[in-house]
Order: C-alpha cells, then sequence, then structure tokens
C-alpha cells in the first residue's frame, strides 16, 4: 500500500487499501476513504472522456497526501484494535468530543477542581497519543497552547510528552512541527527540553516516510541545529540516553563496591521497640582506635561516590525502584509522564494526612530522583506508614529522622549531596530526569508496550547523516559510542569526520574491538604526526601480537619519542621476535633485575630462554608461572609449556601439556574431526613464532595432534 503511494499509484493503493479500512469499520476512515476514491472516479470519469485539466498533477498530489496519511491512520488504527490495552484506551474517549478546541478549552477551566482537572488532562493525553493525523489548524491550536504563558507548566509537560509518544505511535508531520516549535520558543526550560527529546526520538529517517513530509521535516530540523548549543543538545542527550541503560551495571558497582562501606559506617540503630539510638561504640574505640573514624570516611567517599556518578548521568535508582511500579497508580499512561505533585488525585487519600509527615515524604524525595521513581516512594510509604512503629512515625512528625539523617551521614558530605538542588534548572538536569522517566516506561510499563526507543542508537546516526550541521560533533560522539561498545553507529558515524589522526585513531580503535588488525590505521595516524604517542603503541601492540619482524623500528621510535619501562620492554619483545633473543638477553635480565616482581618481564625472559634453547632454565620458570606465582596463569601461558617441549624434544612431557590445555580450554569444534583440526591450527600457529630458531616440519604437529586425540 505504501510503496504504491510512494510510486504514486493511487488506484491500485485504494484498491490495497479497501481491505484495511473494511477490516476494522469506523466511520471517520471509512468517510474518509469513500471521499478519496470518489474524488479520484471523478477524475477518471474527466479523462475517459477527453477532458484536459491542466490541474490534474495538483489534484492527484494532493488525493495521494490525503490517501497517504489515511494509509497511515488505518495502520495505526489496526495497532489499537490488535493490542489488549490500546483498545481499552481507545474505548475510553471513543464518541467523545475531543478535538483540540474542546480539550484546550476544558484544560482552561478556572471552575474545575483538581481532580476534575486530572481527568480532563488525562483524556487529553489519551487522545494525542492515539489521534490520526492532525491537519495544521490542530497543529497551531496546541502549539499555541503549550507555549502559553497562562498554562500550567506541569500540564504543558505531560502534554509534550503526549504529542511524543503520538508521533512515535504512527508518524505525523504536523505533531512533529509542534514538538519543534515548541522547543523554539517555549520560555520554560521543562518544556522545552521534553519538546527536545520528543522530536530528537521522533525524527525520521524512513524510505517510506511520503516526501513531502521529509523535506517539511528536515527543513524545520536543519534550522534548529544552525544553533550550536542545539547541536550540543542532541549530543548530550545521545550520550544522557545511554547511561539510562547502564543502569544494571551502575546498580552492580553500587551493591559490590559502595553499600558494605555506608552500611558499617552507619552509627545509628533502631531498638527493638521501634525508637533509634546511637550504636555504643566505646568497647570498639578501646580495642580498635581510629577504625570508626576510618568507616566513618570510607562511608563518605561511598556516598560522594554515588553522589558523582549520579552527576554524571548514572541512573543509580533504577534497579531500587523498578520493582515499585506495579501500582495501580502506574496503570493510567499518563501517571508516567507527570511531574511528581504529592497532591496528585490518583495516589489517593494523603499519607500523609499530618504534614509533618509528607515534609519527611518530600526530605526523602530530593532532586536525584526522577519524578518517577519519587511517586514510586510516596505510593511505598502510603503503604507501609500505617504499621510502622509509633515511635518512629512521631520522629517523623517532629523532624527527628532529618536529625537522624544528619547524625548518619556528616554534615559535609550531606552539603554536597544537597547541592544537586542547585543544578535542577540546567536543562541538562531536566532532560537527564526526563530520559529516566522514559526509560521506566518503555521498561516497565504493565499497561502500555511500545517499541524501546533506548535500545538503538541510529536516530544519531540519522541526524549526523542528514545534516551537515551534526558533522562537526561525529568525532565526541564516535568516543562516547565506543565506550559503551555501539560499534556499528560509531563505524557509520566517522566517515562524516575530517581526516586528522583523531580519526584514524578511532578507527583502529573500532577495528580493535572488533578483534581486526588495526595496524593500517595506526600507520595512517603516524602520517599525520609520526611522533603520536597513541599510534606508536598501538602499532607496536599489533606488530608485537602477529610477530611482524617490522616491530623493531616501531618500538625503537617509541622508545626515542616517550622512553619507558613498557616500551623498552616491548622493543625487548621485539627483538626476540626478529630473531635476535641472544644478543638482547642481557637487556631482558636487566629489566628483571630492575623490576623483580613484574609477571611480563618473568614470562619475556622464559620465551627468550626457550628460543636460544636453554631449555632447562626456561623449564624451570615456566613451572613457576604454572604454579601461580607471577600472577594469573593465562591460556598463553599453557601454550608456551607445549612450545617448549616440543622444540627441546621431550614429545612425552608435550604430550601431557597439550592435554592439559585442552582440559583447561576445551577446544570448540563439533565431533572428531573439526576437534582434530582445531588443535592442528592452534599449534601450527604456535610453532610457527620458532622459525627462526628452532627446525621443525607440519609431519611433526600432525603426530603430535594425532597422539593428543587418540590417547
Amino acid at each position: 500500500m505504501f510503496d504504491a503511494l510512494k510510486k504514486g499509484q493511487l488506484g491500485l493503493a485504494l484498491k490495497i487499501m479497501k481491505q484495511s479500512v473494511d477490516a476494522y469499520p469506523l466511520a471517520r476512515l471509512t468517510s474518509r476513504y469513500e471521499s478519496i476514491v470518489q474524488d479520484y472516479t471523478y477524475m477518471l470519469g474527466f479523462l475517459s472522456e477527453g477532458y484536459k485539466d491542466p490541474q490534474r498533477k495538483k489534484l492527484h498530489d494532493d488525493m495521494l497526501v490525503k490517501a497517504y496519511r489515511l494509509a497511515q491512520d488505518v495502520c495505526k488504527y489496526h495497532e489499537i484494535m490488535g493490542d489488549a490495552a490500546l483498545s481499552n484506551l481507545h474505548r475510553s474517549i471513543a464518541d467523545k468530543d475531543f478535538s483540540a478546541a474542546t480539550l484546550i478549552d476544558s484544560l482552561r477551566d478556572s471552575s474545575l477542581d483538581a481532580k476534575q482537572h486530572y481527568e480532563v488532562l488525562s483524556n487529553a493525553f489519551v487522545s494525542i497519543f492515539l489521534s490520526e493525523n492532525w491537519r495544521e489548524q490542530e497543529q497551531r491550536l496546541w502549539t499555541a497552547y503549550l507555549i502559553s504563558t497562562d498554562t500550567k507548566v506541569a500540564d504543558a509537560q505531560v502534554l509534550v510528552s503526549a504529542i511524543m509518544l503520538g508521533c512515535m505511535f504512527g508518524y505525523c508531520i504536523e505533531k512533529y512541527k509542534t514538538l519543534c516549535y515548541v522547543y523554539m520558543t517555549s520560555e520554560q526550560a521543562l518544556v522545552r527540553e521534553r519538546a527536545l527529546v520528543g522530536w530528537v526520538w521522533c525524527y525520521r529517517d524512513d524510505t517510506s516516510l511520503l516526501s513531502k513530509d521529509f523535506e517539511t521535516q528536515n527543513d524545520v530540523v536543519a534550522h534548529m541545529l544552525m544553533d550550536d548549543s542545539t547541536c550540543s543538545a542532541v549530543v548530550e542527550m545521545l550520550m544522557q540516553a545511554i547511561k539510562c541503560t547502564e543502569a544494571e551495571k551502575d546498580h552492580k558497582t553500587i551493591e559490590k563496591e559502595i553499600m558494605p562501606d555506608i552500611l558499617k559506617g552507619n552509627t545509628i540503630q533502631f531498638t527493638s521497640k521501634g525508637g533509634f539510638v546511637e550504636k555504643d561504640d566505646s568497647l570498639d574505640d578501646i580495642l580498635n582506635p581510629g577504625e570508626k573514624e576510618l568507616a566513618m570516611e570510607k562511608m563518605e567517599q561511598g556516598i560522594l561516590k554515588m553522589s558523582n556518578m549520579q552527576k554524571a548521568g548514572s541512573d543509580i535508582f533504577y534497579s531500587g525502584f523498578r520493582q515499585m511500579k506495579r501500582y495501580p497508580f502506574f496503570y493510567k499512561i499518563t501517571n508516567w509522564f507527570m511531574p511528581f505533585d504529592s497532591e496528585d488525585p490518583d495516589l489517593g487519600d494523603s499519607i500523609l494526612m499530618d504534614e509533618d509527615v509528607k515534609s519527611f515524604a518530600n526530605i526523602c524525595t530530593g532532586p536525584a530522583m526522577c519524578d518517577s521513581d519519587k511517586y514510586s516512594f510516596i505510593l511505598a510509604i502510603k503503604s507501609i506508614v500505617g504499621s510502622l512503629p509509633e515511635t518512629v512515625r512521631n520522629a517523623m512528625k517532629e523532624g527527628q529522622m532529618t536529625t537522624l539523617r544528619a547524625q548518619t551521614v556528616c554534615e559535609p558530605t550531606l552539603a554536597k549531596l544537597d547541592a544537586l538542588s542547585d543544578i535542577t534548572n540546567e536543562p541538562a538536569y531536566i532532560r537527564r530526569m526526563y530520559l529516566q522517566d522514559l526509560y521506566r516506561f518503555f521498561t516497565l510499563s504493565p499497561q502500555v508496550k511500545m517499541p524501546n526507543v533506548f535500545d538503538s542508537t541510529s536516530w544519531v546516526v540519522a541526524f549526523v547523516e542528514n545534516f551537515k550541521e551534526m558533522s562537526t560533533h561525529s568525532v565526541e560522539l564516535v568516543k562516547h559510542l565506543l565506550r559503551h561498545d555501539k560499534l556499528n553507529d560509531a563505524s557509520r558515524l566517522l566517515p562524516f569526520a575530517k581526516e586528522s589522526e583523531e580519526k584514524c585513531l578511532l578507527l583502529a580503535a573500532i577495528e580493535q574491538k572488533r578483534g581486526g588488525d588495526a595496524s593500517v590505521f595506526y600507520e595512517q595516524a603516524l602520517v599525520f604526526n609520526p611522533n603520536s604517542i597513541p599510534a606508536l603503541k598501538g602499532l607496536v601492540r599489533c606488530c608485537l601480537q602477529v610477530g611482524r619482524p617490522d616491530a623493531v623500528v616501531y618500538c625503537q621510535k617509541l622508545c626515542e619519542v616517550s622512553p619507558s619501562f613498557a616500551a623498552e620492554m616491548s622493543l625487548c619483545h621485539a627483538y626476540v621476535i626478529d630473531g635476535k633473543a641472544e644478543e638482547h638477553l642481557n637487556d631482558i635480565y636487566r629489566l628483571d633485575f630492575e623490576h623483580p616482581d613484574d609477571p611480563k618481564v618473568k614470562r619475556l625472559l622464559a620465551w627468550a630462554l626457550l628460543c636460544i634453547g636453554r631449555f632447562e632454565k626456561a623449564e624451570e620458570m615456566y613451572q613457576r608461572i604454572l604454579e601461580g606465582k607471577w600472577g594469573e596463569v593465562t591460556k598463553n601461558d599453557y601454550l608456551s609449556v607445549i612450545d617448549l617441549y616440543f622444540v627441546s624434544g621431550d614429545m612425552k612431557k608435550c604430550i601431557e601439556a597439550c592435554q592439559r590445555f585442552i582440559e583447561t580450554y576445551p577446544l570448540e569444534g563439533e565431533g572428531f574431526e573439526e576437534k582434530w583440526k582445531e588443535l592442528y591450527s592452534i599449534l601450527k600457529a604456535e610453532f610457527n613464532q620458532f622459525f627462526l630458531y628452532h627446525i621443525y616440519n607440519l609431519t611433526d604437529i600432525s603426530i603430535l595432534v594425532d597422539a593428543v586425540m587418540c590417547a
């Protein structure tokens, strides 16, 4: 259907569309379909009569646009009817006058109480979310309402989210323009940042998009991206969105590295009767002087680390609150996007009939939490407050919990944590909190399930590909994508960066992460800067890994540009590869003397001794390596022992070493033949390292593999 419309085949498209229109009859969709069919029939009739109409092309194009919009709406309606949650939402607003003008008038009605106003807002959200394509008139009405200084900021925030969801669910150019215009003209940062997230995520780089819509969309976006601050905001948004997806990783960090010290440093304990007192540490002060201060110091460091994680964009509360999204409150879609308000009608009776208890809740729901988690916290408090001991309830009422907070965590730390409130009006903070709300909706919503926009970063690639204004940020974006293993998107972005040393290094990083040979990119980086330390280090590493004889040249250059122990060791390694182990053995002994506990030097020395035929000394060192005397035993250590016994001719021990290797690192092949070939390939690659020192033939390897596999 869409393919036919894109090709201008209106009659064919209408024939295909009829089946869809008839599948779920809806009066207004059927009426629109019949109107287009009637107009097209008239056109065909005039054509068959031989009339020449100079406006025929324009009329045909207008009908194509109408048919395309109708096709979008029919597909959206089918999705609604095919989903239980969405069809229930649709039924809740069906057969009611929820036109833009009617909804806006109701939202502005000052005679409504809080509950009635919220009901209107909720109906407006659902209506916009499930609405068909807007006309320009609706776009103008909603834009004017959302940017008006008379509109409640919270209402505008919620409705901007509704427009975003509606545009995600079924693309509409007028809804998209609304998000863009609100971003450009609203005076409220809370509204603007939601609009920014909306038009970025709703951007479509889709071949099925109507060319007229695609051009309009790109024109509006290009106009916004002329502002450098907007480009920077889009880049920053990508980084924040990726941070949201690492919530589980952040949780593990907090659980394993931070919480133990915080709990250990806590000096407050609850009594059996529900009260709380400071722990009696007098005996500890005698037996372990200074331990209490050390525990407090570690606790403060842990809390500050959490604070720094939060400032850096980590979603530190996700894991703790994700289990609290099953309250009935979250079964209403609007509530996932509501700015926090402890008087929200859907919270039911206040917890909290007592203002002091409510104040305690407000203290706990500080600026570090997104709105969704604040609601979860309030609902959790509401569910348990009745069962709390009277002493705890009294403490909450009398403000003692604030004192408890101060006693539990030292005041300088609290001051730094509370400083978060100073950034709550900054666009980056507003956007981060909103993204965390969205992440919870897309991953945890028990009612409406939509494709998770956080699963992909391809939208940012589309921006860079379509707008030259974004290309200046491509290197910054690639670096961030690489840090988070988004290799495909990073590699798609790099062509837009200008040729430079930095670009070559990033290409090398991508190739390395993919397990390929990055040496060619490091060599290209050296063309831009012959003394580039990162390029030299990377090239040395690549050359040593594959045993390139020219590694010596690059190692010498690295020692000249950036002399260090690591560079010297790499040079010695390169000399061994180049067949000069005997000549530089004393240099390796010197490094071992200067760094007696370095496991890498020990392994290099053992390998050099193996190469020059000092097998007894090499065997002694490898035995200690396998015992774990010099660091963790690696796969390469087991292979080196096989090398030792093979080149020394001790085949009995070589077979035993191979069997030990296979037990530790099982072969991955299926069946005997694949495993035989796999082992043969491993051993051949190993023994090739010694062609400058020891002579062997392929028959020897085959016999060895047979002996191992048939044992």
